[in-house]
């Protein structure tokens, strides 16, 4: 056989890429993949489990079983219990304003619970 032909069938060498650009590149993907789960996650959040709405919003879900399933939903400042087929089972009375209260008042309350019915209280 003649060294021409034999030259002629391999195929030309792949040009070599640096490994630190093949590095480069795959932490360049993973850092994509990542904003993207994470900006996900954030237009999730804020958009919330109802929606955007200012007039209805749900406030609680209790999963009784398999198909059934509680809603409060607050809708223009009333709040309503509505099962599972999205019937209005009743109207409840407006929700207390939540007041965070201080990590001593939680754990006395806490303390509290957790007594022995027992035990002089203070």
């Amino acid at each position: 056989m003649s060294p021409l032909l034999l030259t002629a069938a391999t195929p030309p060498p792949a040009p070599e890429v640096p490994s630190i650009a093949l590095l480069l590149r795959a932490l360049a993907g993973l850092a994509l993949v990542v904003g993207l789960v994470l900006l996900t996650r954030y237009l999730l959040l804020r958009m919330g489990p109802g929606g955007s709405s200012p007039t209805v919003r749900l406030r609680e879900v209790a999963r009784l079983g398999p198909h059934h399933v509680l809603y409060v939903v607050e809708v223009e400042g009333r709040r309503l219990l509505l099962g599972s087929q999205l019937t209005v089972l009743a109207e409840l009375d407006p929700a207390p304003p939540r007041v965070p209260a201080g990590f001593g008042e939680a754990l006395r309350r806490a303390a509290v619970r957790l007594r022995r019915p027992g035990e002089a209280q203070p």
